[in-house]
Order: structure tokens, then sequence, then C-alpha cells
């Protein structure tokens, strides 16, 4: 992009977006704080969260008094180790006592998990989220170089995209200085077409599921084709295997950012220049917890996310592993350490035709179904998918698969051809 452009588009931002703008300015200030320093600054929004949450949430309130904890005058992590563990089913079945009763949820936006560990949950986000996690991400862009008004690709999600981009379409893009591609399903054809987005707009970020990072570097580099423009290459949603990282960096030619968070709790941590992964301790609060079969193993990871007051969400278990990290890290970033070797893991289902379906796909056809505790997708024929279920309590099997076929068989086919058979049990 011209400079031109790029001032414009910083322009158009500043106008919109004014909030995030200062959230970006103090993330980046805090960023080079001492780790004691945000360690104190975390703990004090816990006690204004946990405040908010024995005063407005029922479910709090009655945990709170139970325990005999004054939020005003809780210790660290004293009294917060002994609140109880959240976990995913909590989530689902105590629903409606975990919403605030303050203004908050009432602006709030219904919200579902990726579903990647097979439990789904719903829940509410505050609006103040997503505003955080804009400026989070200009923040940690900024890490590999990226500077305001420089175009970032986003290989994610679903919905269609013609390409090339229609004049207003080019345009909209270049002014928001973003594009998001579609990656539910793709193939040679649609790897033509990206390659073409990426020669045209030349980001300089590409924010993406690594599988299909990897996969589209191999084709990239079994064509020939080098991009020039990036700077970075951010992964998120799944694990980020050695074979990954080495692909996308070899064909790319920069770094690769593990980034590591969910829809629930966004911005947890996110690897620096220097290779190392910082916990955000001022956005949330992390733990890592023994697993009772295997205490020496790595650690159960909890989050509470600081700014979601709709419905707020502490010591959340988020069903993924990996331990903290000592020392410090030659960026001089304050921010703690982890690694995270082991966490969420998808495979990836074939089309009739042969295209590849990114698995979060058949992740939200399940979304909003809060009687579903746990699902598996299968594919053993190219022609037929199983859908397993566990549920909240005994159903009418008949009459809830019934209604459950109908409903999603449709999209099924639409997405992997008209001969997709589907069994649900």
């Amino acid at each position: 992009m011209n400079l031109a452009v790029k001032y414009l588009s910083s322009v158009m931002y500043y106008l919109r977006q004014k909030r995030v703008l200062q959230l970006e300015k103090e993330f980046s200030t805090r960023q080079w704080w001492s780790t004691e320093d945000l360690c104190r600054f975390g703990d004090e929004r816990a006690r204004s969260l946990a405040i908010h949450s024995a005063k407005t949430v029922p479910y709090y309130r009655e945990l709170f008094d139970s325990l005999n904890i004054d939020p005003t005058s809780m210790t660290f992590p004293g009294d917060w180790n002994r609140l109880t563990i959240l976990e995913k089913d909590m989530l689902r079945t105590k629903y409606n006592d975990l919403i605030s009763e303050s203004d908050h949820s009432r602006r709030a936006r219904p919200n579902h998990s990726g579903g990647s560990t097979g439990k789904p949950v719903s829940f509410l986000s505050d609006l103040r989220l997503y505003e955080i996690m804009a400026a989070n991400m200009r923040l940690i862009f900024s890490w590999a170089g990226w500077k305001p008004g420089e175009m970032v690709v986003h290989l994610w999600g679903g919905g269609d995209k013609k390409l090339p981009l229609p004049f207003w379409g080019h345009i909209k893009a270049l002014l928001n200085g973003y594009l998001v591609l579609p990656v539910y399903s793709y193939d040679e054809n649609i790897f033509m077409r990206w390659w073409e987005v990426l020669k045209k707009y030349q980001p300089t970020i590409i924010y993406a599921y690594p599988s299909v990072a990897a996969d589209f570097s191999k084709w990239l580099e079994g064509r020939g084709y080098e991009p020039k423009s990036v700077k970075g290459v951010f992964c998120s949603a799944e694990v980020l295997f050695p074979n990954h990282r080495n692909i996308i960096e070899r064909v790319f030619n920069c770094k690769v950012y593990n980034q590591y968070g969910s829809r629930e709790t966004p911005c947890v941590a996110c690897e620096c220049p220097e290779g190392n992964m910082h916990i955000f301790v001022d956005l949330n609060r992390v733990e890592f917890l023994d697993q009772p079969e295997n205490p020496s193993g790595p650690k159960r990871i909890m989050v509470t996310p600081y700014e979601n007051y709709a419905q707020p969400l502490l010591r959340y278990d988020l069903g993924d592993l990996g331990v903290p990290k000592d020392g410090l890290c030659p960026c001089d970033r304050g921010f703690p350490l982890m690694e995270m070797n082991l966490g969420r893991e998808n495979d990836h289902i074939r089309a009739l035709d042969g295209r590849i379906i990114y698995p979060s796909f058949f992740i939200h056809l399940l979304d909003g179904k809060k009687w579903i505790r746990r699902f598996q997708f299968q594919q053993f024929k190219p022609d037929s998918m199983d859908l397993v279920l566990e549920t909240d309590s005994p159903l009418n099997d008949q009459e809830y698969v019934d209604r459950l076929s109908a409903e999603i068989l449709p999209k099924l086919q639409s997405m992997m051809g008209l001969g997709i058979r589907l069994k649900v049990r």
C-alpha cells in the first residue's frame, strides 16, 4: 500500500476507534513494567472483578457467602485459591446464575465457544472485550514490526468471500487495513485466489489457523511463489506443531508467532520476537493447576478474564494444558512466561470433491445447543458423517435426532456435496 492509503487508513481508524487506540497506548506502556508491578496490577483488577461478582452475580454472591470471603479484603493467592473452579459444565448448567444483574449484561453479546475441546458452551461477552481484543491485536502485531495503516490478512472463519473483491469491497479493505479470507473449505483454486490477494494487497501480517497456514505454505512452495511483504505470521486456535512453524517460516521468510486465547477468555498469551510466550497478566489471571492423575506433568490452565463484567468467569477451566516458565525474557517485557506444547488439536475432513473442510465449520453447526454436553464429528467414509453426542438428560432419541439432522444436513450437503449422509447417535 502506498503512503497516502496508509495515512488515510490510520486516520479513519482514529476517527472510529479512539478507545481502542487509547487501550493500545496503555498496553504498549505496561508491557515494559516489571513482572512484580504487572502482577500487583492484575491482583487489583481481580479484586475489582470479585467485588462486582459478589455484588451482582447470584452464583458468586452465594459462593463468597458460603466461603465467608469478603472480596474487598480478599488475599492473593490465599482467598482467591479457595474459590471453586468454574468448569464448562457448570457454565452450561448455571448459565443464568452466572449473569450479572448490572447493565453490563444488558449490553453484552451472546457468544459461543470455539468448541475444539468437544464441549461447546454459550456465554455473554462484555462489549469491552472486543475493544480489548482489537487493542491487544495491534500490540502483538507491532512486535513483528507492523505499523498502523499496513494491511493485515486473516485466514479465518467461514462465510463466502468473492475474489477478486468488487470495487467498493476493495476500497473498504484498504481503508480498514485488513481483509478476512474464509477458510472453512479450500483447495488449489482457492489457494490461487489467496495468492492473488497477497500480491495485490502486500500485507505485512498474516493471522491464521496454523494448519491452514501450513497447507497454504506447502502449496506456495510447490508453485515456487515467494511472498515478499509479510513481517510476521500469527497462529492461534490450534496447536502450532514444529512442522507447521518450519514450513511457514521458510516460505514467508519471517517469524511465526504463537498466540493463545479462547472466545471465553481472549488475549491470554503470545510469543514475542525472542520466541518466549508471554502471559498478559494485566488482562487475565492465569493459573496452572496439577492434574490429579499426573501431578508432575503439564498443568491445567485456569483463566479469569478481567473485563467480562457481563458474565464473570472466575477461575475458568479452559480444558487446555501448559506449564509456567521461570526467568525473564531477553526482550525485556515484564509479562510472565509459559510454555504450551500440548493443547487443542483439530483434524480436517474432506468434501466429496476433495476440498479440505476446516473443523470450525462443524463445530459452529451446534452453536446454541445447550443440551449437548460433548460431541464428536467422525468421517470414516468419503460420503458419510457420524455425529456422536452426549446430552444433559435422557431425551426422546428419535425426536431429537430427526430435528437435529433436519437442521444441519442441508448445511453439510451445501459445504461437502449433496451425496453426503449424516448419522446422529
